[in-house]
C-alpha cells in the first residue's frame, strides 16, 4: 500500500506525502547521538579510572611484597610462573568485584526501569540487556590484566639483592643505564609521539571531514567526542606544570595560624619528597575534577541553549500551524481570531496579542519558485516569500529577535522587549515610491540585465509604483551585495503552462525596499550564514502578499480560474504572559484545538515542549552528579592507597619525627596538611579546565546557533565537589597515618 502511495505521488496524481512524526523523531535522533556519545565518554572515562586503581592496588601489593618475590626467586621459581601468580591474584580483584558489579547493576536497573514503565508508558525488560553484561564482563576481566603490566615489569626488574634488602626503599632509587651509541636506535617516547601525531592528524584531517560530508553523524559525534576529550586530558597535563606553585598557595593559606605554622616547613619537605608519587595522584585527580565540573557545566550551559532553540522554532507560547505544504490544509483564520478576540476581551485575559503568518508565495498552487537579486539581478537566489501581520514582533518571543541592520530614514516603533518592530514598520512607514520620483534618478529598469526571455515582465512605471518594503536576512546581504540603502528585486516564477510534469514559467519583477537585516527571528529560520542564502525567508506586509499572489494568479495557467480573496495562512502564533499557569494555557489550547479539523493541523506549546525536555536533562544532571560520587568513591581508595604508600615508605620518618618530640597528632596532622595541598590545588586547577573547556564547547555550539552566551556555574555540583574533596584528603591520609601512630616509636624505626 506504500510502495502504491509513493509511485502516486511520483506519477503526479495531486497526492502530496509529509511525515511530521519523522521530523519530530529526527530531531530526538540528533539528541540521542550527543546523549550516547556523552555517555560513551563516561563509560571510557570511569574504565579508565578503574583500571588506574587497580593498577595502584597491585603496584603497592607488589612494593609490599618485593621481598618475597625475591624470596620465591632465589628459590627456583620461575619467571612465568610468578607472573602467572601475579596475574591470578589480580584476578582474585576482579571476579568478586564482577560478581557484586553485576548484582547491584541488576538492583539498580529496577527502580529505573520502573521509572521509565511509568514515563514512557512501554514495556521495559526486567533482566539486563545482554551488551551491557557482555560489556562489563569484558572490562571487568581485561581491566585487571592490562593494570597487571606494570606492576610486573617493576618485580621482574629488580635485582634478587635490591629485592631482599629490606630497608631499601624505591624514593632512594639511583638508576644508571648505560648504553652504546650504536645501539640507541629510535627514542621510544618520540617514535610514539610521531605516530599519536599522524594518527590524530588523520582522523581530525580525514576521518571528522569525511563523516560530515557523508553524514556520517555516529562517527562524526564520536570524533568529536574524542577530540574533546584528549583535549580536556591534554589541558589537565599542561595545568600540572602550574600545579606545585598553586598547592605552596594553598599550603600558606590553610596554614596561616600559629600551631599549624610551625609544621609548614615540614609540609614544604613532605610536598618536595613525595612529589613523583604525588604528581600521579595530583593529575589523577585534577582529570577527575576537571571532568566532573564539565560534565556538570556542560548540562546546565546546553540546557539554556535546548530551552531557547525550542522557543526560537517553536516562535510563541501557543502556536496552530500546519506540517503541510498545500494551502488546501491551511489553519482557520477567521474562527481562531474570534474565539482569540472572545479570549482577550475578557478581564485579565492572559492573552497578550496574536498574529498569522502565510504560506510562502511559491508553496501556492500556480507559483513555481520565487528569487531574489539586486539591481542588476546578478546575480540571483533563490527566497521564501512569507507574509506577516502588522503584530507579528508582539505575538512571538522578540526578545531573541536579532536586529542587525535597520533603515535610519524609517521611524520605527518598539516591541514589548524594546527591540525594534521592523516588521511593523511594513505596514506604517510611507511608501517607497517616495525615495525613486520628484526628480531623483530613477535605477535602471528592472529585469533587463538577464539574458534568458522575459514573457509576462510588467512595466517599469507599475514596478516603481508598487515597490513593496520588505525584511531581508543577513544570509543574502554578502552574496547579493546588498543593504537597506538601496533596493532590490524580487522574481516570481508563475507557472504558464502544465503538461503531465513539464512545466514553462513566466516572471513577474517587483522592486522592494529592505526595512530591516535581521539574523534572528523567531518563528522562522533567519541566520547571518550565507550558506543559508538559497532558503533564507523574505517578510511582507498582508498587502504586499496578497499583491503578489494576485498578480502571479494572472499571469499563471489557472488566470480563468476564480483566486479566492481569503490568503492562506499557515500559522498562528499566541503570546500569553509569564505568569499564566499551565491550567489556564491548557484551557486556551483546547479552545484552538476546536477550529482544528485537519490531522496536519497541530497546536503547540512551547512551554511543555520545554518541561520536557528540562525533565530529560535534569535527568541527566543528576547522573553527573552520580557519576561525581562515583569518581570520588574511586578516587578515595586511589589516593588511599598512594597515601597509604607513602606513609609505609617513610616509616622510618615517621618514627624519627615522633623521636625528636613531635605527637602523633602532630604528624596526622602533617599528612592531613599534606593531602590537603595536593587536593585543594587539584580541585582549583581541575575547575578551570573543566570550566574552560565547557565555556569553550558552549560559545562554539552558540556561534552556529547564534544565540546569546548565559554563563551557568554548577554551583551545587561544585560545592558538594569541594565537600567529597576534602573530606577524601581527609579520610585517605588519616587512616594509614592512624595505624602507625598506634605504634611504639622503636618499632616503626625498626621497620615492623
Amino acid at each position: 500500500m506504500d510502495e502504491c502511495i509513493i509511485a502516486g505521488a511520483r506519477i503526479g496524481y495531486g497526492i502530496s506525502m509529509t511525515t511530521p512524526l519523522g521530523k519530530m523523531l529526527g530531531v530526538l535522533y540528533y539528541l540521542r547521538l550527543v546523549l550516547d556519545q556523552m555517555l560513551l565518554i563516561v563509560e571510557l572515562f570511569l574504565v579508565g579510572l578503574g583500571c588506574y586503581l587497580i593498577y595502584s592496588l597491585l603496584l603497592s601489593d607488589v612494593e609490599s611484597k618485593v621481598y618475597e618475590s625475591g624470596m620465591l626467586r632465589a628459590l627456583g621459581m620461575q619467571q612465568k610462573t610468578l607472573i602467572a601468580l601475579l596475574s591470578l591474584q589480580s584476578l582474585l580483584f576482579s571476579i568478586p568485584g564482577l560478581s557484586v558489579g553485576l548484582f547491584v547493576a541488576f538492583l539498580v536497573w529496577q527502580p529505573i526501569r520502573w521509572a521509565l514503565v511509568h514515563f514512557m508508558a512501554t514495556p521495559t525488560p526486567i533482566m539486563l540487556n545482554t551488551t551491557p553484561i557482555l560489556v562489563g564482563v569484558s572490562v571487568g576481566l581485561l581491566m585487571p590484566l592490562l593494570a597487571l603490566i606494570g606492576p610486573v615489569m617493576k618485580s621482574l626488574s629488580k635485582t634478587l639483592r635490591d629485592s631482599l634488602d629490606l630497608y631499601h626503599s624505591s624514593t632512594n632509587d639511583t638508576l644508571v643505564v648505560v648504553t652504546k651509541l650504536e645501539n640507541l636506535g629510535l627514542s621510544p617516547g618520540q617514535t610514539w609521539g610521531a605516530v599519536l601525531m599522524v594518527i590524530f592528524g588523520f582522523v581530525v584531517y580525514y576521518l571528522a571531514p569525511l563523516s560530515f560530508i557523508f553524514l556520517n553523524l555516529p562517527l562524526f559525534f564520536t570524533i568529536f567526542v574524542a577530540v574533546l576529550a584528549g583535549m580536556l586530558i591534554g589541558l589537565c597535563l599542561l595545568a600540572m606544570l602550574f600545579h606545585t606553585r598553586v598547592q605552596l598557595l594553598v599550603m600558606h593559606c590553610i596554614m596561616w595560624f600559629s600551631d599549624a605554622r610551625k609544621l609548614k616547613p615540614l609540609v614544604r619537605k613532605n610536598l618536595h619528597g613525595h612529589g613523583p608519587r604525588n604528581m600521579k595522584t595530583a593529575i589523577l585527580f585534577t582529570t577527575c575534577v576537571a571532568f566532573i565540573i564539565f560534565a556538570g557545566s556542560i548540562f546546565q550551559l546546553q540546557t539554556n541553549n535546548i530551552t531557547a532553540t525550542i522557543q526560537i522554532t517553536v516562535g510563541s507560547d501557543l502556536v496552530v500551524a500546519t506540517f503541510s505544504s498545500n494551502p488546501a490544509n491551511k489553519i482557520d483564520e477567521q474562527g481562531l481570531s474570534q474565539y482569540l478576540d472572545k479570549m482577550k476581551a475578557t478581564p485579565n485575559s492572559p492573552i497578550l496579542e496574536y498574529g498569522f503568518s502565510t504560506f510562502s508565495l511559491n508553496d501556492l498552487e500556480h507559483v513555481g519558485y520565487t528569487r531574489v537579486g539586486n539591481l542588476a539581478e546578478m546575480p540571483v537566489k533563490s527566497t521564501l516569500i512569507y507574509g506577516v501581520s502588522s503584530n507579528f514582533m508582539n505575538s512571538v518571543y522578540d526578545r531573541y529577535t536579532i536586529v542587525t541592520e535597520s533603515d535610519p530614514k524609517v521611524a520605527y516603533k518598539s516591541s514589548r522587549a524594546g527591540q525594534l518592530d521592523v516588521l511593523e514598520s511594513l505596514y506604517s512607514s510611507p511608501k517607497i515610491v517616495s525615495r525613486y520620483g520628484d526628480g531623483m534618478t530613477i535605477p535602471p529598469p528592472v529585469g533587463t540585465l538577464l539574458d534568458a526571455p522575459v514573457e509576462a515582465k510588467l512595466s517599469n512605471d507599475y514596478v516603481y509604483e508598487h515597490a513593496i518594503p520588505v525584511v531581508i536576512s543577513k544570509a543574502i546581504t554578502t552574496p547579493l551585495s546588498v543593504d537597506t540603502t538601496s533596493p532590490i528585486t524580487t522574481i516570481a516564477y508563475p507557472i504558464a503552462d502544465k503538461v503531465g510534469r513539464h512545466l514553462a514559467f513566466r516572471q513577474v519583477h517587483t522592486l522592494a525596499q529592505p526595512r530591516a537585516v535581521l539574523s534572528k527571528l523567531p518563528g522562522f529560520f533567519f541566520s547571518s550564514y550565507k550558506q543559508t542564502a538559497s532558503i533564507a525567508p523574505l517578510l511582507v506586509s498582508m498587502d504586499s502578499y496578497d499583491m503578489l499572489r494576485k498578480i502571479t494568479h494572472k499571469q499563471s495557467y489557472l488566470a480563468n480560474d476564480t483566486l479566492s480573496e481569503d490568503i492562506p495562512k499557515r500559522a498562528l502564533f499566541v503570546r500569553l504572559k509569564d505568569s499564566t499557569n499551565e491550567q489556564t494555557r491548557e484551557l486556551i489550547g483546547n479552545g484552538l484545538r476546536n477550529y482544528v479539523t485537519n490531522d496536519l493541523v497541530q497546536v503547540l506549546d512551547s512551554q511543555k515542549l520545554v518541561v520536557a525536555i528540562s525533565s530529560a536533562i535534569w535527568v541527566l544532571y543528576i547522573f553527573s552528579n552520580i557519576v561525581a560520587v562515583l569518581v570520588q568513591i574511586l578516587c578515595f581508595f586511589t589516593l588511599l592507597v598512594s597515601f597509604t604508600s607513602n606513609i609505609n615508605e617513610n616509616s622510618w620518618e615517621f618514627g624519627v619525627l615522633r623521636a625528636i618530640g613531635l605527637s602523633s597528632f602532630q604528624v596526622i596532622r602533617l599528612y592531613i596538611y599534606e593531602a590537603a595541598c595536593i587536593i585543594i590545588s587539584s580541585v582549583i586547577l581541575g575547575c578551570a579546565v573543566g570550566l574552560l573547556v565547557a565555556i569553550t564547547l558552549t560559545l562554539q555550539a552558540d556561534l552556529f546557533s547564534e544565540l546569546p552566551f548565559r554563563m551557568e556555574f554548577p554551583a551545587f555540583l561544585f560545592s558538594s565537589l569541594v565537600i567529597m574533596s576534602v573530606v577524601t584528603a581527609f579520610l585517605s591520609s588519616f587512616i594509614p597515618a592512624r595505624s602507625l601512630s598506634s605504634k611504639k616509636i622503636a618499632s616503626v624505626l625498626k621497620g615492623k
